[in-house]
């Protein structure tokens, strides 16, 4: 025989929604930080659809936690549990509607970026191509004068001149 399954533990159904609650907490504090790419409104309408998943994770927790505290049984607890039921998406929803909201009265984008013009040092107009052939600078002098002319190596009839 198969061991019945269990319903997951009140801390189990708690540290599985925390994350959530994190995640959607960061999406408020995001929102508000990009509130002036999106617009003032949707950044606010994002915070709070973002808000509102939050609460929504916080209130599942607290139909974990409220209904295993309960001691009522039969219709109280039935009706404790439709609440619970019946809010869960009611807030989910709200929260989805705003996020949506923003996404829908975002700023609109500007113009794209030019690019920048290529660098030139010289501060004429920037083109790929010069107007007219420019001269090649001139070579630079040597710092030292040549070395004279030395046979080296010397010529095969001579004897080298450190042999006597």
């Amino acid at each position: 025989m198969g061991v019945a399954a269990e319903p997951l533990s009140i801390s189990a159904q708690t540290i599985v929604r925390i994350p959530a609650i994190i995640v959607a907490l960061v999406g408020v504090v995001l929102a508000l930080v990009m509130m002036k790419r999106l617009g003032v409104f949707a950044a606010v309408l994002g915070a709070a659809g973002s808000l509102f998943i939050a609460i929504d994770q916080a209130v599942n927790i607290a139909w974990v936690l409220h209904l295993s505290s309960t001691s009522t049984s039969g219709d109280k607890l039935t009706t404790l549990n439709n609440m619970y039921s019946i809010l869960d998406p009611v807030v989910i929803t709200i929260a989805a509607a705003l996020i949506v909201g923003s996404f829908l009265t975002r700023r609109k984008s500007g113009p794209p970026a030019s690019t920048p013009p290529p660098f030139n040092p010289y501060g004429a107009a920037a083109s790929p191509f010069p107007a007219a052939p420019q001269p090649f600078p001139a070579a630079p002098q040597q710092p030292f004068p040549p070395a004279p002319q030395q046979p080296f190596p010397p010529a095969p009839n001579q004897p080298p001149p450190y042999q006597a």
